[in-house]
């Protein structure tokens, strides 16, 4: 049973990683399109999604290991 609670805690971290990175990102594009700077706030959406997510990981896995 470990191993399908692994399998599924990595597919729900993958999910919210990929989630963290469209959402970041589209929401970077339409805040750049205010100023016609879309392409750079989608970089940027994208990278804040990206460590957002990341952070999320690190912070599930430690309390992981923490109990």
């Amino acid at each position: 049973m470990q191993s399908l609670r692994d399998v599924s805690k990595g597919i729900a971290v993958g999910s919210g990683i990929a989630f963290s990175v469209i959402a970041g990102g589209f929401i970077g594009y339409k805040l750049g399109q205010t100023v016609d700077l879309g392409p750079v706030g989608l970089i940027v959406g994208l990278l804040l999604g990206l460590v957002a997510a990341l952070r999320g990981v690190i912070k599930a896995f430690s309390e992981e290991s923490e109990s």
